[in-house]
């Protein structure tokens, strides 16, 4: 009775693994970034927040909250990210709508996830979503101050200077 059991689970499995390959392969998800939300969205939303909570280092910001480090996150934030992301100015992305959609972090979907986390996102981007790695373009450093002005980014609307 058990054998009878496993084999119905492994056909089961291999069945919806051909289903699968046969709608991937057929085209029948749509890729199109003009539509709206699928089922299988929250899914996907879901496999990239625990790839991220899995993978990234459990990493301390390095940096102090001063000031500076602050203002250093912000001018990097706002040559690099705000264009997606929006700004304490602006908070609604500037080149329309993303589809995932981008978090637009000053607009009601702050940056919520430990900094551990949003450091490892920024560096290593995410794939298929428009969000670009970082790591070859921006030092850690500077992937930090932007963590820092996210994280304190209430605090730092105060810090205008550049």
């Amino acid at each position: 009775m058990l054998k009878g059991f496993v084999v119905g689970v492994l056909v089961l499995l291999l069945v919806v693994a051909v289903v699968g390959f046969i709608v991937v392969n057929l085209g029948l998800v749509d890729a199109r970034a003009d539509i709206g939300p699928t089922w299988y969205d929250p899914l996907l939303a879901h496999a990239m927040d625990a790839s991220t909570a899995r993978h990234a280092p459990k990493l301390t910001n390095p940096l102090p909250p001063s000031p500076e480090v602050l203002n250093d996150g912000k001018k990097a934030y706002s040559i690099s990210c705000a264009i997606c992301h929006g700004s304490a100015e602006k908070p609604q992305s500037e080149i329309g709508e993303l589809n995932p959609p981008a978090p637009e972090f000053f607009g009601g979907d702050p940056a919520g996830m430990p900094e551990n986390q949003n450091f490892y996102i920024i560096k290593h981007g995410i794939r298929m979503t428009g969000m670009p790695a970082w790591e070859k373009k921006m030092s850690d450093e500077d992937i930090w101050k932007i963590v820092m002005y996210l994280s304190h980014s209430q605090q730092a609307k105060g810090h205008e200077g550049g």
